[in-house]
């Protein structure tokens, strides 16, 4: 797999989640690959997976030189060790995701972390805003309360006051 592949692959899956998902009908496709025909394993393939995805797959997977199956189970692992090697990074949020937050926010990951990186999720309803993103064992805390507290801290209140006069 060449660098252009592995970043759209990663673009493709963009969450921890979806990742082991991947992982796992990949590895059945390579236990598989040997017992069943290559049409019924693209066909399994198709019913479990976005079309992006899938369109990024083949192309990484499938290659003109491949005439074995086990030259196709190389390629297949090859790509399982890929995307389980993937770094993550998590988000404590208050709300649950939906598609286009995913999107940006992977976006956001991919511009200002690294290229290659998977996002993870943990709902915490407590939080009343803001987000709290944990990378190689760092916690950032992005919340309101934070802010409003650096806001109105003590190096601020001469900024405050001259607000007032």
């Amino acid at each position: 797999m060449d660098d252009k592949q592995k970043i759209a692959l990663c673009s493709a899956i963009r969450t921890a989640r979806y990742s082991r998902k991947v992982v796992s009908l990949l590895r059945d496709m390579a236990d598989n690959l040997y017992k069943t025909d290559s049409q019924d394993l693209t066909t399994s393939l198709e019913h479990s997976m976005d079309e992006d995805l899938l369109a990024v797959l083949k192309g990484a997977i499938q290659t003109s030189s491949e005439k074995t199956p086990m030259e196709a189970e190389a390629r297949l692992r090859e790509v399982i060790e890929y995307i389980r090697n993937l770094e993550e990074v998590s988000f404590v949020i208050p709300i649950h995701p939906n598609k286009e937050f995913v999107k940006r926010l992977h976006d956001w990951c991919t511009e200002s972390i690294r290229r290659d990186i998977l996002i993870d999720f943990t709902v915490n309803r407590l939080m009343e805003s803001g987000v709290l993103m944990i990378y190689k064992g760092h916690y950032f805390e992005y919340s309101l309360e934070n802010l409003l507290d650096e806001y109105f801290s003590t190096h601020n209140m001469d900024k405050i006051f001259k607000l007032e006069m």
